[in-house]
């Protein structure tokens, strides 16, 4: 805040004005603004306090409520439409020696002669020369002509609205004149009699009018080793209430650049806060004759780069001077949440580039301005490759490290000045894609999907019936084709090959949706699960259901790929495997997939049942041929819940219990296989039990 209270520079002005902001009318009977835009507080509270050189009355508290109405708050009446950054009159050689810079003069008078008025940076000792004072002035004279004769800093700005060749330097204070005659007639804001608040103060500063009034106005010498950072300003009347994004938020006081031999660009990447319609860009150049080449692109979500979408628009323009220039561009809607961006190229005369690195400078905390830069916001393209200015700025950061070079000095640096100003739109409509749950793949069957066009937003704003337009972009073409159906309200999309395209849908009026389109490779199982863990012996080759995958997809049987079962007869560990055909055919696979499903025994028959003498016998029917391994017996006294494990070998049908306590017992038999040493993964090679049979009663005497 310091910086702008307490005073600016030429470039500071114009850097605020590029923000798409600009000068309201501020006449009291203004038919569209009023008293509004008087200079006074709600309460017009007045101090009396020195300002200006002087005490007077005309200073405002700062106590006062300042607050414009919100229906005024974006009013303006203009904006900026260019601004030339022109040479400096006075510059410095090797050894910090003043010089003259002849070429300046000539560069301000041409801008005079174009009818645009020149602010210029000037070093200033006093509001008011020894006579109005009683002390001896510095620099400026009685005759209220000003020369600067010494090396310091520039202090204060004024406008430059004339000249005069034949001006005499003995007009200058006699101790200190120019070398030679000519001088600039300036406008100042130091208390004229001709105009009100915040120029009037007591009314006594500068040239006097026939009236004998002051004016404002004095002269300055062509030779004044102060006179810096020249700047003119193109204005025009403002549009319609527009809409500015920007990152950079500085008011820098001067212009910083890096120069490259080799092709740079920097790009701003923005998110729209409400839809809307891009008629302008702002782009800064750093040199005389400079040519801004643009591009703009509507971006996927998930962009990397700033160039990851469809590029909307793409421009030239050169520029004579340095500055912030406004370049209207074609229309391009954008949606509320759509990103995009805009990456800019400055190419001057000699074919080198520049980059603009906004930064600036505070001495501890008294004009300290800190800037952050996220990431994903600003990017610099060297080499042809694209690098987050984050990154670079926290290189930077860190070369001084973490309070900027030192406790006595801060740096902070910002985003690119890239500006972007549109046009706010009626409601914030967008366009929604459906489709199917599926992705897109090369497997045969699942290699098209329908693409449904759906419009969300505001129901009171009637889009009407707006043309849509599908697109691929360059590339895409390769990996999809497509038919527009119902109107171009939907599109069907057909797979070519792998990869990710990117589709495009516009809707006239509305805006741009992008939305990527991976197509999977396809072609190739990936994986083989049996459903049927667990089948019973039939006598018969037994096939559970088997499920195969390619990716996400669930294949089908004889068209992508075939099965054939091993040892799926008898009981034991039974294997499936699976073959891709056709499309799905893998020359690199180093075989087909391989399950493993267990066929375990029926349940045995128990044919003889008795007890004697603390003993219980039992016959079961004989299952060996069908591969099972074994049997096990399980019995418990009648009312426990907790069965006793017997079991016995397959090559013997006949089992003796012994040990037991008179009473009626419950028997139970099941038949197994042994699969712990087949050869198949570890976690097959386990014991697999079929089915327990029917529960029969004995009674032990």
């Amino acid at each position: 805040m310091f910086q702008v209270y307490g005073g600016g520079t030429t470039v500071m002005a114009a850097a605020a004005l590029a923000e798409g902001i600009g000068p309201s009318d501020e006449h009291p009977e203004s038919p569209d603004v009023g008293e509004i835009f008087e200079y006074h507080g709600k309460e017009r509270i007045t101090t009396y306090d020195y300002f200006d050189g002087a005490f007077r009355h005309f200073c405002y508290s700062e106590e006062d409520d300042w607050t414009i109405p919100e229906e005024f708050r974006f009013h303006q009446n203009y904006i900026l439409a260019d601004s030339h950054f022109l040479p400096s009159p006075a510059r410095r050689d090797v050894p910090g020696q003043y010089e003259y810079n002849e070429s300046a003069t000539t560069a301000i008078k041409q801008e005079l002669l174009e009818k645009r008025a020149v602010m210029i940076n000037v070093l200033a000792d006093s509001s008011e020369p020894q006579s109005t004072t009683g002390e001896k002035t510095k620099y400026i004279s009685d005759n209220w002509a000003h020369y600067t004769w010494d090396y310091g800093e520039s202090n204060h700005v004024v406008t430059i609205i004339g000249w005069d060749d034949a001006y005499p330097k003995e007009n200058f204070l006699a101790e200190h004149q120019p070398p030679a005659d000519g001088a600039w007639l300036a406008k100042n804001s130091w208390g004229s009699a001709e105009e009100g608040f915040p120029s009037y103060g007591r009314g006594n500063w500068g040239i006097e009018n026939e009236e004998g009034r002051h004016t404002g106005y004095f002269w300055i010498s062509y030779y004044d080793h102060s006179l810096s950072d020249p700047v003119s300003l193109e204005l025009q009347i403002a549009p319609t209430p527009q809409s500015t994004d920007q990152l950079d938020y500085f008011q820098p006081n001067s212009v910083n650049s890096q120069s490259y031999d080799e092709p740079v660009s920097m790009a701003n990447v923005f998110r729209a806060d409400h839809s809307k319609t891009i008629r302008a860009i702002c782009a800064m150049t750093a040199a005389e004759n400079t040519s801004v080449h643009y591009r703009i692109y509507l971006l996927q979500d998930a962009y990397q780069t700033p160039e990851d979408g469809l590029m909307a628009a793409e421009g030239s323009a050169d520029f004579d001077d340095a500055g912030y220039h406004r370049i209207p561009v074609s229309e391009i809607c954008v949606q509320k949440d759509q990103y995009f961006s805009v990456v800019v190229t400055l190419t001057r005369q000699d074919g080198s580039c520049d980059i603009i690195m906004p930064r600036s400078g505070g001495f501890a905390d008294v004009d300290k301005q800190t800037a952050i830069v996220n990431e994903r916001e600003s990017y610099l393209q060297q080499d042809g490759q694209w690098q987050d200015y984050k990154a670079i700025v926290d290189s930077k950061m860190s070369e001084l490290g973490p309070s900027g070079a030192g406790d006595w000095f801060n740096l902070s640096y910002d985003n690119f000045p890239i500006k972007v100003f549109s046009d706010r739109a009626a409601a914030d409509v967008k366009l929604k894609l459906s489709h199917g749950d599926k992705p897109l793949s090369m497997l045969e069957g699942y290699d098209t999907d329908r693409y449904k066009l759906q419009l969300t937003g505001s129901s009171t704003f009637d889009v009407g019936d707006p043309s849509i337009v599908w697109q691929l972009l360059p590339g895409s073409e390769e990996i999809v084709e497509t038919e527009p159906k119902n109107q171009g309200t939907m599109l069907d999309v057909t797979a070519k090959a792998p990869g990710t395209a990117m589709l495009s849908v516009t809707a006239e009026g509305i805006g741009t949706t992008l939305l990527p389109i991976e197509v999977s490779p396809g072609g190739h199982l990936d994986f083989i699960t049996v459903v049927a863990l667990d089948s019973a012996y039939t006598g018969q080759e037994i096939t559970p259901f088997v499920m195969v995958y390619s990716g996400s997809f669930f294949l089908t049987e004889g068209v992508h790929y075939q099965l054939q079962y091993y040892d799926n007869i008898l009981c034991g560990l039974a294997r499936v495997e699976a073959t891709g055909i056709g499309s799905c055919a893998d020359p690199d696979a180093s075989g087909p997939l391989v399950d493993y499903f267990a066929i375990v025994p029926n349940s045995p028959e128990i044919t003889a049942l008795t007890a004697q003498n603390g003993e219980i016998r039992l016959s079961v029917a004989d299952l060996s041929d069908t591969g099972a391994d074994g049997y096990e017996a399980q019995y418990r006294r009648k009312g426990s819940e907790e069965w006793v494990s017997a079991p016995f070998a397959a090559c013997h049908t006949d089992l003796v219990i012994s040990g037991l306590a008179a009473g009626e017992y419950e028997v139970q038999v099941c038949a197994f296989v042994d699969n712990t040493s087949a050869s198949a993964p570890e976690e097959d090679q386990t014991v697999a039990y079929g089915s327990y049979g029917d529960i029969c009663s004995v009674i032990v005497p």
